[in-house]
C-alpha cells in the first residue's frame, strides 16, 4: 500500500512562551499646578533630646501653613508660602516656653515669594528685604509685649535669639535653611521620574541645616501604586549621612558661619561622629501635582565627650480639606 503523505502542519508538545511582561510605568512628578491653586497643611512636630539613652528634654509644636501658586514663568513657577499659626509647648519651663512661643510667632503671617524651577526646586526668594523689615518690626513688638511678663534673663535670651533670626534672614542661605525649612519638604517629590515598584539606591545631597554646602548622602526610593487606575502614588524614601565627607561639609559650614558672625572658630571635634537618618513616605496626585499625605522622621545623632547625645524630631504633615 502507498503510505499517507506527511502532514505539512508542525506539531509540538512544548509550552507556549508567555508574552513579555510590559515594563513598569514611569511616573513624572513635575509640577502641574494652575494659578490660584492653594494647599493648606497642619504640621505636628515632636522633638526629644536624649543623653546616654535617657530623654532629658522634649517639646511639641502645632502649626498651619499655606502654599499658593501665583505665577507661571518660562523657568517654572512662583509660589507663596505663609506660616498661618503656631503653638509651642512641652518643655515644662514656663519661661522657656514663653520664649519659644514668642520666637515661633515672629514668622507667623510672613509671606515668602518663592521662585521654583520647572522641577519644583527652590531657586530664590523674591522679597527678602520686605521679609527682613517685617521680621524686625515683629521682633520689636514682641520684645515690648513680653518685657513685662518674662524674667529679665528670659527677656535677654528672647531678644538675642530674635536678633540671630533676623541676621539669618539677611542671607539667602538663612532664608532657605531657617525661614523655609518646612517649605522644602513640600517640594521633595517634584522633578523626579521613577518607575513603579523599582527600588532606587543612589547618592544624594541633603540641604545643609547651617546654610553651607550640601552634605553628601545616600538615599533609597520606591514608588508604589496602591490602587492602579488612579493618579495617586505613594513614595517610600530613606536618606542620611555619616562619615568623614559629611563631617567635612559640616565643618566648612561652621567655619563660614563663624566668619559671618564673628564667633569662635570651630574644630573638627565639633562635628566628629555626626550622623543623620531620615525616612518617610508621601502620597502625591500626579494629575494636579498635589501632596495628599506626608510623614517624615529625622534622627540626628552627635557625640559629646563620653556621652551620646541624640535628638529625634518627628514631623507629620496633614493636608487640610
Amino acid at each position: 500500500p502507498t503510505p499517507e503523505p506527511a502532514s505539512s502542519t508542525p506539531t509540538s508538545t512544548a509550552t507556549p512562551r508567555p508574552s513579555p511582561t510590559p515594563p513598569a510605568p514611569e511616573i513624572d512628578f513635575a509640577p502641574k499646578w494652575t494659578i490660584g491653586q492653594r494647599w493648606g497643611y497642619e504640621l505636628f512636630k515632636t522633638s526629644e533630646l536624649s543623653v546616654d539613652g535617657d530623654i532629658v528634654s522634649s517639646s511639641f509644636s502645632e502649626s498651619e501653613a499655606s502654599i499658593e501658586a501665583v505665577e507661571a514663568t518660562a523657568g517654572g513657577f512662583v509660589v507663596t508660602y505663609t506660616l498661618e499659626s503656631v503653638e509651642v509647648s512641652g518643655s515644662g519651663d514656663p519661661g522657656a516656653d514663653s520664649v519659644a512661643q514668642g520666637l515661633a510667632e515672629l514668622t507667623v503671617g510672613l509671606t515668602f515669594e518663592i521662585e521654583l524651577s520647572p522641577e519644583g526646586k527652590i531657586v530664590a526668594v523674591r522679597n527678602p528685604d520686605r521679609l527682613v523689615s517685617a521680621l524686625e518690626q515683629a521682633a520689636d513688638e514682641a520684645t515690648e509685649r513680653l518685657s513685662g511678663s518674662l524674667a529679665p534673663a528670659d527677656a535677654i535670651d528672647f531678644r538675642s535669639a530674635a536678633d540671630s533670626l533676623i541676621a539669618s534672614f539677611g542671607t539667602s542661605e538663612g532664608l532657605l535653611s531657617t525661614g523655609l525649612r518646612d517649605m522644602d519638604i513640600f517640594t521633595l517629590p517634584f522633578g523626579w521620574k521613577a518607575q513603579v515598584d523599582r527600588e532606587y539606591r543612589l547618592s544624594a545631597q541633603l540641604p545643609n541645616p547651617l546654610g553651607g554646602p550640601p552634605i553628601p548622602a545616600t538615599a533609597f526610593l520606591l514608588v508604589i501604586d496602591s490602587e492602579p487606575g488612579d493618579d495617586e502614588y505613594t513614595v517610600d524614601w530613606l536618606h542620611g549621612f555619616e562619615g568623614e565627607e559629611a563631617e567635612q561639609a559640616l565643618f566648612e559650614s561652621l567655619k563660614q558661619h563663624a566668619a559671618q558672625t564673628g564667633g569662635p572658630a570651630p574644630t573638627m571635634d565639633d562635628v566628629r561622629g555626626v550622623s543623620r537618618d531620615d525616612g518617610g513616605d508621601f502620597t502625591i496626585d500626579t494629575a494636579t501635582g498635589t501632596l495628599k499625605e506626608l510623614f517624615f522622621v529625622s534622627t540626628i545623632t552627635s557625640m559629646s565627650g563620653a556621652s551620646e547625645e541624640s535628638r529625634t524630631e518627628t514631623t507629620e504633615f496633614i493636608l487640610l480639606p
